[in-house]
């Protein structure tokens, strides 16, 4: 048996990184600006699948039971530029709407963009 062998003999354990109290859509149900849903993560493609699984869950299976439709970022003096983004959700002969605080994953976003831009 080599060094190395004898050092390393047991694969690492992985991580756990989760905690009983993260919940990575927080905040409130979504229904208005001002009970936007909070997206606890760091770039904006995560953000759309937690996004999706939050209407999944109230509505059931996208593409059969609702499907996303418009979607803009919500710009009014009160809320700062980008950070609510409201999704509108087509549910066969129903609609409705749902609000978003994405201003987490927006910064993640931007910091790779000045990065980008320093090079």
């Amino acid at each position: 048996m080599g060094l190395f062998s004898k050092l390393f003999k047991s694969k690492p354990k992985e991580l756990d990184i989760t905690t009983p109290d993260f919940k990575p859509v927080t905040g409130g149900d979504a229904a208005s600006i001002e009970t936007a849903a909070i997206v606890n993560c760091a770039s904006m493609g995560i953000a759309n699948s937690l996004i999706n699984q939050f209407i999944s869950e109230r509505h059931g299976t996208e593409g059969e039971e609702w499907k996303r439709g418009m979607e803009h970022f919500i710009d009014t003096p009160e809320i700062p530029s980008g950070n609510i983004r409201c999704i509108h959700v087509d549910l066969g002969e129903d609609s409705c709407a749902y609000y978003f605080n994405v201003s987490r994953p927006m910064k993640g976003r931007l910091k790779v963009f000045e990065m980008i831009n320093k090079k």
